[in-house]
């Protein structure tokens, strides 16, 4: 999560993004059990071979 006066600065998909990275470079893959990476998977379909 992101405190509340650091939103609506990117920093959640920020930090999405890098996991994600993350998991690829490591060969892993993911489910998505929160609902905010759960939307940003199905928004950004570059991420879509990561699931599981």
């Amino acid at each position: 999560g992101v405190p509340a006066e650091l939103q609506g600065q990117g920093l959640a998909a920020l930090l999405v993004q890098t996991a994600l990275d993350w998991a690829r470079q490591e060969g892993l893959k993911v489910v998505p059990q929160c609902s905010y990476v759960a939307v940003y998977m199905r928004r950004h379909p570059d991420t879509h071979d990561l699931l599981l």
